[in-house]
């Protein structure tokens, strides 16, 4: 799956409205791909790590491979942050909107008798 893919899928399900919800749904979308980049990379070189019989080789490849976890680790907070404020920012949608409808009655009772220069 690409990076498009991957954006399209989540935007059809989440369907962000507005630019606050957009802002968040991009940083969503790039944390969900460093996520999958990461668990991919991760994968790879606990496999490598497991056939290399080499000790030298071994030691760098568990450095990196603790090195890539702690980035996965990072990326996991990431993402699970933004699902978190997406989804509240989504949640609230409604009262956001309803606050925004700016009826003339409610325009007269928001202005203030005094002149203002």
């Amino acid at each position: 799956m690409t990076f498009q893919e991957l954006e399209a899928s989540f935007h059809r399900q989440m369907q962000p409205k507005g630019s606050t919800e957009v802002a968040v749904f991009r940083q969503f979308v790039n944390a969900a791909w460093n996520l999958r980049l990461l668990s991919d990379e991760e994968r790879r070189l606990a496999e490598l790590a497991a056939r290399e019989p080499a000790p030298v080789d071994s030691v760098k490849i568990e450095s990196e491979l603790r090195r890539t976890r702690r980035q996965l680790d990072l990326a996991e907070n990431a993402f699970y942050r933004c699902l978190n404020r997406l989804t509240r920012l989504m949640d609230d949608r409604p009262r956001r909107l309803t606050v925004r409808t700016m009826t003339p009655d409610r325009l007269a009772r928001l202005r203030t008798p005094f002149h203002v220069m």
